[in-house]
């Protein structure tokens, strides 16, 4: 089993970003062959970045996009 860290889930979410398709890549790879698993605190740790705003190193998403 594989864990899927906050991280991974940011870049796998931000589409702007240029790790975006390497990572989903990996991820569908890792897929074939492993379990994934995400915990409930890297889900909090992803929604406080990914609602942050830019400036302050965050992603700027407002809260529907990242809840979904």
């Amino acid at each position: 089993m594989i864990l899927l860290d906050a991280n991974i889930l940011l870049r796998m979410a931000h589409r702007n970003n240029p790790t975006c398709g390497p990572t989903i890549a990996a991820v569908f790879k890792l897929r074939r062959t492993d379990a994934l698993a995400i915990m409930p605190q890297c889900l909090f740790e992803f929604m406080a970045v990914a609602t942050r705003s830019p400036v302050v190193n965050g992603v700027g998403m407002d809260i529907d996009r990242a809840d979904k």
